[in-house]
Order: C-alpha cells, then sequence, then structure tokens
C-alpha cells in the first residue's frame, strides 16, 4: 500500500482535544501531522490501508484525498512546511534524525534497498547552508 495525504476533519471542531486524540491515533499507525488548520482539520498523511480505520474512528466525522497543484500558488510553501513538520516528528520519534558524517551510513543501513529517505538540510554553525 502507499501513503498518501488526507485531509481529516473532526467531529468538533473547536475540541482541540479531539483533534490531538485524532492526531496520536494517526501517529500510532506511522501517519505523519502534516499541517492543523485554523477550522480544527487536520492535512495527514498515512499508508492508505488505515484508511477504514481512521474514517471510523469516534472523533473523526471527515476523511478526504488531498491533492497538491505543485504549480499552485503557495504550494512550495506548503510542501516545506509538510517536510519541517515529518522532519520533526521523526526526530521525535527518534526513527531518523538528520545524518551527517559516518553517522549517515548507518541511517542508509537501516532502509531496504532502493529505498531513499528524505534529506534535511543541515547548517552550518556561522548560518550557511
Amino acid at each position: 500500500m502507499a501513503v498518501q495525504i488526507y485531509l481529516v476533519h473532526p467531529k468538533d471542531n473547536a475540541d482541540d482535544g479531539a483533534r490531538a486524540t485524532i492526531a496520536e491515533y494517526i501517529a500510532a499507525r506511522n501517519g505523519f501531522i502534516l499541517m492543523a488548520s485554523s477550522y480544527g482539520s487536520l492535512i495527514v498523511a498515512f499508508d492508505e490501508r488505515y484508511l477504514s480505520a481512521i474514517q471510523s474512528h469516534h472523533l473523526v466525522n471527515f476523511v478526504g484525498g488531498v491533492t497538491l497543484d505543485p504549480n499552485a500558488p503557495g504550494a512550495a510553501a506548503l510542501r516545506q512546511l509538510f517536510a519541517q513538520n515529518v522532519a520533526l516528528q521523526l526526530a521525535s520519534r527518534g526513527a531518523a534524525a538528520p545524518a551527517t558524517g559516518d553517522s549517515a551510513q548507518a541511517t542508509e543501513d537501516r532502509f531496504p534497498p532502493g529505498y531513499r529517505p528524505l534529506r534535511w538540510p543541515v547548517r552550518d554553525e556561522d548560518g550557511g547552508g
């Protein structure tokens, strides 16, 4: 199965606790919270095999697929925000921290052949790239 991007809208969009519970439910299935909207919805990414489980969660009102037009205004900024949020979640899970030096090879050895993990830029001490 494949990881897809979805909009998840809770039954009560004003309940921050419900939104946090839904986010934890998705994270427990190796999903990611890409963005939270001001209206209470979540933009998330998870393996499509969990779609029916997330749709049937008692706090969820709606789950629908999202397609981002790469040429739309603001698309690059959204992709960057999504990538930053995924990187933070990976680091907090201890799954994949930015790799440098000898640790880069050790990180690559943890992934199956053909897998290309995302590379996060590492900023130099002087602020350069």
